[in-house]
């Protein structure tokens, strides 16, 4: 059986912009409520509980729905993005999360066939800075540029969404790892007039890979139906 040890929405206030919703799951009785809850550092935050589980050898779940602005993310856009713009969000989540799914929230009533075009030629990509490089680089291309970055700054590896809702401009995913920076961007062509100010993300960290018994099978159970949750 599994239970929900607690929610709260401060504990990556210091992190990430926006708002998030944080859900962490473990095995029934195993967690304690108090554990880790006074920290806002989403690095430090994330050590804490993974030394917990380690040392009472307990399989846990941890999940985040993001919403936030365009405007607040990497390249603080002031403008509406339009669906053919490369847009770049900067998740500042530990290697151990990976992402669940993306919805874009669409400005205004679009043609529903036209937004539909548009959606279905949306490509996500995942970056990690090469050693040694600086932030800075990656958002000259990026921000500045409005290009792809060069190799010799950021590795990338693209997104392949399990599941696309092209109505609801929902993309599922398999856990992928997030990397440094996330980028969307679709055909301009097919994008004209659709744009949107604002989305939702949801990340998750497990460590049901590793465990072992009921607990885990069940969190791994929870862990799968998040990611058909958007689906339905």
């Amino acid at each position: 059986m599994v239970g929900q040890l607690f929610t709260a929405s401060i504990l990556f206030a210091s992190a990430l912009a926006g708002s998030h919703e944080f859900k962490f799951y473990c095995e029934s009785g195993a967690c304690d409520e108090s554990t880790c809850s006074g920290i806002t550092d989403i690095t430090e935050f994330t050590t804490c509980y993974h030394d917990k589980a380690t040392s009472d050898g307990i399989t846990f779940l941890t999940v985040d729905t993001y919403k936030g602005k365009t405007s607040e993310e990497l390249c603080a856009n002031k403008d509406p993005i339009n669906g053919g713009d490369l847009f770049t969000i900067s998740p500042k989540i530990p290697s151990t999360w990976t992402a669940n799914n993306i919805t874009l929230v669409v400005d205004g009533t679009p043609d529903a066939t036209a937004k539909a075009d548009c959606m279905g030629t949306l490509s996500f990509m995942t970056y990690t800075l090469v050693e040694g490089v600086k932030e800075d680089a990656f958002k000259t291309a990026v921000c500045t540029d409005k290009k792809v970055p060069d190799a010799k700054v950021a590795t990338g590896v693209k997104w392949q969404a399990l599941y696309a809702d092209k109505n609801t401009n929902s993309f599922t995913f398999l856990f992928p790892h997030v990397g440094n920076y996330v980028t969307i961007q679709g055909e301009a062509a097919k994008c004209t007039d659709i744009t949107y100010s604002s989305l939702s993300m949801q990340f998750s960290d497990s460590n049901v890979m590793s465990g072992s018994g009921v607990g885990a099978t069940v969190l791994a159970g929870v862990t799968i139906a998040l990611g058909l949750a958007a689906l339905l």
